[in-house]
């Protein structure tokens, strides 16, 4: 444990022989020192990420018996620890406090005491061990070292093997104090009146760094330098880390100043005369005399004052975890944080505080941590759409450190709300912001064959039909290309149509798997080309963003990938059987939705069970919902950002989930069944569109907010 800083005292001679001896030390654990009373500042306690917790601890005498006083670095109090014995030397490290008692001139021993105050243990250190009266403390690691002041040495403790005590330093006259610092031992020798250094390896004294003080009491060594206290001068001294420049006054009219330490900054020591620990920057100024009153500061016989004093990084190690109510969310959407602290190990329930913030701002005021160690922040609704790190930060408490966590929360943009479901009549019922342009019956158009799809141009205002013959009917915007009849060509049931980027062309596949391409469309493959026989009938297709390649997916969840459509997995695959697979075809896929990246792709089942590969967010299903819908699922539109899609039923309902809005549906507007569902690209008009568009009020849509996908498969989440 590392010392801070502390200021040598100039030499003035030794004077004083025969002097009454005063044992008052300090303790910081974050800087190196000790002497009747160590003074150390030690770092965080690992896993305590976020607020530093220094204490402040002393030797006390209180109404009850000895023990140990506590307070903040602000000068807050905080209950004492009873211990068996009035402490001269202190320590603290790693949850424990170390003393060493009274018993002057005899064998001794030191104790120990948890720092909740629940186990105290008098003799941890045993008699044989500390012989030569131990005096001041300092830990270093796993490593317990002190001044024995009647053998002249300075030995060390193994905390974690328990010993036995090896001297590290010998031949000295009558060390008092040491401090820790850099890999070094310092001690302060009250009869020698110096301030010596050797390795932490042990050794006789190297190096004699300072000389001609009057019975130095306590010692701390920092980065600033040394600093150390003459109790019957009144002084606190100060000199440069090799003891150069040294000034014996750094601070004087001290009454009877023992235990000194270094921490955050600040010199901190024990004034026995006035009941009281004082405070000054550590470099230099007015101190603060009156930082600590009635401190408690034990007093033994009339020989012997005791007032160790030291600081430390305290409490039990916490751990904090943070989650959101939705992640992602949508812009706008109402979002809060929750925080959950815990100890780190064994038991106990945090109090204090979290506060939380989004991308470094406050967000609120801090929160009470509750039963359970939980923490709630307020909702915001603020967020705008990309990542966002939103930080939970623990206060820590009188038996806690602090800590801290961070969640990346993901925000999308608001999703066009616009839709449009086609039935087998070829009937359009639109949505939210997609225009209606037309419809089949509208027209007075009765399709040779069934329509089976229906699929939005690249602009708002334009979308085709397509039939099972391989019929193409356009509207508004969108652009005839051509079709399979006008062709000549008679073939088995086409099962749909998917447009190219720019609106130009589209596709069409058939139930074997053929392709055929139509305007700037090109051809990449198709499984007859290929001599594939798919092990179901083909269902469905979807491009990558580009048009340099595509899927088909057949109805057991079967993929194929064309061009630069990578494939990214299938449910037989992963051993999922569905559809003609389980001898069900209410769980046969029925379709194929691409990500606005060509990352990821969706399979969608007849049950309104949804696949998510690659890329591709599982925001809900419908048997993840516990939903039965009341007539299969034709088809699966995702919204512009992915982050959420509509399902449509074969009855005209609709399911939003995710950031997919629900603006409709068309249930008890149909006179065939719904057949497919696409999405009005962003920007589409708003308001309602003419002809069949149905206004939304039957069969509310179920919003089902991003599902939990703990259970899901690599690349694969289950929809349920």
């Amino acid at each position: 444990m590392g010392n801070e800083r502390q200021r040598p005292v100039a030499g003035r001679g030794a004077g004083g022989a025969g002097r009454l001896l005063a044992c008052v030390g300090l303790l910081v654990t974050a800087a190196g020192g000790a002497a009747f009373g160590a003074v150390t500042a030690a770092p965080a306690t690992a896993g305590a990420s976020a607020t530093t917790h220094l204490q402040l601890f002393w030797s006390g005498q209180g109404t009850g018996g000895p023990e140990i006083g506590r307070a903040s670095l602000d000068g807050d109090r905080a209950a004492p620890l009873a211990i068996s014995r009035t402490a001269l030397g202190l320590a603290v490290s790693a949850g424990y406090a170390y003393w060493s008692h009274e018993s002057c001139g005899t064998p001794s021993t030191i104790g120990r005491v948890t720092l909740d105050g629940t186990d105290v243990v008098t003799a941890f250190v045993q008699t044989t061990l500390a012989s030569g009266w131990p005096a001041g403390l300092a830990t270093s690691g796993h490593d317990l070292y002190w001044a024995n002041r009647d053998s002249g040495s300075i030995s060390r403790f193994d905390l974690d093997t328990g010993g036995p005590g090896q001297p590290v330093v010998s031949e000295l006259g009558r060390p008092v104090a040491v401090a820790i610092y850099a890999g070094e031992i310092y001690w302060a020798d009250e009869t020698a009146g110096t301030i010596g250094r050797a390795a932490l390896t042990g050794g006789a004294p190297d190096d004699t760094l300072i000389t001609g003080l009057d019975h130095p009491r306590a010692i701390a060594v920092g980065p600033t330098g040394i600093y150390w206290t003459e109790s019957a001068a009144g002084v606190v001294g100060h000199a440069g880390p090799t003891g150069t420049a040294v000034q014996p006054t750094f601070v004087t009219g001290a009454s009877r100043p023992q235990g000194i330490v270094v921490a955050d900054g600040a010199v901190y020591w024990a004034n026995v005369g006035t009941d009281s620990i004082a405070r000054i920057d550590a470099g230099g100024g007015v101190p603060d005399w009156t930082y600590i009153t009635d401190a408690g500061l034990a007093t033994g016989s009339t020989s012997f004052t005791f007032a160790a004093l030291t600081v430390a990084t305290v409490g039990q190690a916490s751990t904090t975890t943070v989650t959101s109510s939705a992640n992602p969310s949508t812009a706008g959407q109402a979002v809060s944080f929750t925080a959950t602290v815990a100890p780190a190990t064994g038991s106990g329930t945090p109090t204090g505080t979290v506060q939380f913030a989004v991308d470094g701002a406050d967000l609120g005021s801090p929160v009470l941590v509750g039963a359970g160690g939980t923490a709630t922040s307020v909702a915001t609704t603020s967020l705008a759409p990309g990542n966002h790190a939103v930080t939970a930060t623990y206060s820590g408490d009188d038996t806690f450190t602090g800590s801290a966590a961070t969640v990346t929360q993901a925000v999308d943009a608001a999703s066009a709300t616009g839709y449009r479901v086609a039935s087998a009549d070829g009937g359009v019922f639109d949505f939210g912001g997609a225009p209606f342009e037309g419809s089949l019956p509208g027209d007075g158009v009765v399709p040779a064959r069934p329509i089976v799809g229906v699929a939005s141009a690249g602009s708002a205002d334009g979308y085709w039909l397509v039939g099972a013959d391989g019929g193409v009917y356009a509207f508004g915007t969108a652009a005839f290309y051509g079709s399979l009849p006008g062709n000549g060509k008679l073939v088995g049931d086409v099962v749909g149509l998917v447009p190219t980027a720019d609106g130009h062309g589209y596709w069409l596949v058939g139930a074997d798997g053929t392709v055929y391409q139509f305007g700037d469309a090109v051809s990449h493959g198709s499984l007859p080309s290929l001599g594939v026989l798919p092990s179901a009938p083909v269902v469905g297709m979807a491009a990558t963003p580009t048009g340099a390649g595509y899927w088909l997916v057949d109805a057991q969840g079967g993929v194929y990938a064309f061009g630069s459509a990578a494939f990214l997995g299938s449910l037989p695959g992963l051993g999922v059987a569905v559809g003609p697979a389980a001898h069900d075809q209410g769980t046969a896929v029925v379709g194929i939705a691409a990500t606005p990246t060509g990352q990821g792709y969706w399979l969608v089942g007849a049950d309104g069970g949804v696949y998510a590969f690659g890329t591709a967010r599982f925001a809900g299903s419908l048997p993840g919902s516990h939903l039965v819908p009341s007539a299969p699922v034709a088809g699966l539109a995702p919204t512009s950002t992915g982050g959420g899609y509509w399902l449509a039923g074969a009855d005209g309902g609709v399911f939003a989930f995710g950031t997919a809005g629900f603006a409709g549906s068309a249930t008890g507007h149909l006179s065939t069944p719904a057949t497919g569902i696409s999405a009005a690209p962003a920007g589409a008009a708003t308001g309602p569109g003419p002809a069949e568009t149905v206004p939304a009020v039957t069969v509310p849509a179920v919003m089902v907010p991003a599902a939990d996908t703990s259970n899901a498969r690599p690349s694969l989440r289950p929809y349920c």
